[in-house]
């Protein structure tokens, strides 16, 4: 049996500034799609989870709260657009759940700019920022549950290794990763 865990768990976190996410995790170092793509979730959640922080806090500047949502949607776009080129066109005749899924991709594009208008006070970009938190992780739960056991019919090594070089293509040197 497959077994996903996060490799960021058996491996310390980089000092600030390394190639780490905003959380300080390393990137991904399996060729196994869904380790990547299950590392990826954890970065994600992780980079709401500072997000929601910085929301709640009684003070943050404009720079770091555009910072973070920038480094989440980087990521997230990345993300998002590794399973829609590779990964879920390998599941398309395995599982249906593939066209919901994304659908969802577009309403988080779309979330993620709501969280950017200018003048979005601190209450509403709260609000904001939990409707699409709630609904990336139940994205990712769906996904963990339903499509990553499906997709253990695949050459795993051989897609993830397509996932890491497109990820790194489209992450580049962004620091999020």
């Amino acid at each position: 049996m497959h077994e996903l865990h996060d490799p960021s768990i058996d491996q310390p976190a980089e000092p600030s500034g390394g190639s780490g996410d905003a959380g300080g995790h390393p990137p991904p170092s399996t060729q196994d799609a869904l380790e990547l793509l299950f590392a990826d979730h954890r970065r994600i959640d992780h980079l709401l989870d500072d997000c929601a922080r910085l929301a709640a806090a009684a003070a943050h500047s404009e720079a770091d709260r555009s910072g973070l949502l920038a480094r989440l949607g980087a990521l997230l776009l990345a993300h998002t657009t590794m399973e829609q080129e590779l990964f879920y066109p390998a599941l398309r005749d395995i599982d249906a759940r593939v066209q919901g899924a994304e659908a969802e991709h577009a309403h988080f594009g779309r979330q993620l700019e709501s969280l950017s208008l200018p003048g979005l006070d601190g209450g509403g970009f709260a609000e904001a920022l939990d409707s699409l938190a709630r609904s990336v992780r139940a994205h990712m739960s769906d996904e963990e549950l339903h499509l990553f056991p499906a997709a253990l019919t695949l050459d795993l090594q051989a897609l993830g290794t397509r996932l890491a070089l497109r990820r790194g293509e489209l992450l580049g040197d962004q620091g999020v990763d």
